[in-house]
């Protein structure tokens, strides 16, 4: 059976912990750049800059609700939320570079409808977070595991708005190709995040 409890250092050193904490951290940083600069953007774009934006957060984030409640009720339904979040993450990864080309040319609606794509795709992501990290977690470690994975959200966000500040005023395109590219190795963390807890599952039946 599993031990009884972890130390840090043990819970650190489990891969399904490592590219839990990894995909946390990848997608944060694509998160935490995308929502200072898709508004930013439209403000600098957009005719009625005010309004657009406004209307971009309420699209967003409603469509965002949405999508995280149909998504939810389908993990729920069929236990995969890692496949829905491997998913998302690509979808973002394709979506990414859309934004950096849409903004680099000025148009104001690619980067809208870009914008509530990637909104709804990131929150959709950010709701398989929880069943995820239970999955991961053993006994004895969920409240370290739960904290490393929020100090790992947080540390993203910081990144995420580094990189805002230094590329979307001259490096636009570059960033968000950038970030696209780290989506994909999100992705694949994810991927390497389920089959070491399929492989922890068996370990534990086969002890059973």
């Amino acid at each position: 059976t599993p031990p009884a409890s972890e130390s840090l250092r043990e819970l650190l050193g489990r891969p399904a912990v490592q590219a839990l904490l990894m995909m946390q951290y990848l997608r944060t940083c694509f998160w935490g750049c995308a929502s200072m600069s898709i508004p930013y953007l439209l403000n600098n774009l957009a005719v009625h800059a005010k309004s657009t934006v406004g209307f971009y957060s309420l699209g967003s984030l409603s469509s965002a609700m949405v999508s995280m409640l149909v998504l939810g009720g389908l993990s729920d339904a069929n236990k995969n939320g890692g496949t829905i979040a491997r998913c998302c993450l690509l979808g973002l990864a394709v979506l990414s570079p859309c934004i950096g080309v849409a903004g680099r040319a000025g148009s104001t609606v690619g980067v809208l409808v870009a914008g509530w794509c990637a909104t709804c795709l990131a929150w959709s992501v950010s709701g398989q977070i929880n069943p995820l990290t239970r999955s991961v977690a053993r006994r004895g470690s969920e409240g370290r595991l739960t904290g490393l994975v929020s100090a790992a959200w947080a540390a993203g966000s910081l990144c995420g708005a580094q990189l805002h500040g230094w590329g979307v005023n001259s490096r636009l395109r570059l960033l968000y190709f950038g970030l696209g590219a780290l989506l994909v190795v999100a992705e694949r963390c994810t991927t390497v995040l389920l089959r070491a807890v399929a492989a922890d599952n068996t370990a534990v039946d086969n002890c059973a």
